[in-house]
């Protein structure tokens, strides 16, 4: 009888042996495994959770993102005009015969239009001054193409000056008011 309870015992063990290593330890194992794979996929959707909820926030700045680049492209092209309106009066005076010395923009009309956001129907008016050298004749043609010219609002102050040792140079100082965006090269 001590033997077939030895061997009972033993055999009783040696199944349980194999059960853990044949089938606890891998069923453990993938439960594991599975476990592992569920917290990753709960952390992911608490992650997603967090984004969803973070959403509204994210449209909200990216209007006032959109806001800002607007007001900066509308800054750009105020720049790209006065660039444009620069070449255009260089231009001009040099079909003209004149010399082109100075375009000076009053700086605070200049900040006034980096500051101001250009509305549809609204014009953007820009002072200046030219400083030219040349003849009368050639100062007359000038100032007639300039009133023709779409971006030519209004004469503001006109200065006629000759040195003494200049012959018949003159120097000419004109003030004008110009519609900023209307360049002969747009209008043609």
């Amino acid at each position: 009888m001590t033997r077939r309870l030895t061997i009972t015992i033993v055999v009783s063990l040696a199944i349980t042996v194999a059960w853990i290593f044949l089938l606890f330890i891998p069923e453990n194992s993938k439960q594991a495994k599975l476990s592992a794979e569920v917290e990753s996929a709960q952390a992911q959707f608490r992650e997603y959770q967090t984004t969803i909820a973070q959403l509204p926030v994210y449209i909200e700045s990216r209007a006032e993102l959109q806001k800002k680049l607007q007001l900066a492209n509308s800054n750009l092209y105020a720049k790209e005009d006065l660039v444009l309106l620069f070449n255009e009066l260089e231009r001009s005076a040099r079909d003209n015969g004149l010399r082109l010395i100075d375009i000076t923009p009053p700086v605070n009309e200049l900040l006034e239009l980096n500051r101001a956001l250009p509305s549809e129907g609204e014009p953007q008016i820009l002072t200046l001054t030219v400083v030219l050298k040349g003849n009368f004749i050639d100062f007359g043609r000038y100032v007639e193409t300039l009133e023709r010219a779409p971006y030519f609002r209004s004469v503001q102050s006109c200065v006629v000056a000759r040195d003494i040792d200049s012959g018949e140079q003159v120097t000419y100082s004109l003030g004008f008011k110009a519609l900023l965006g209307m360049t002969v090269e747009e209008v043609s």
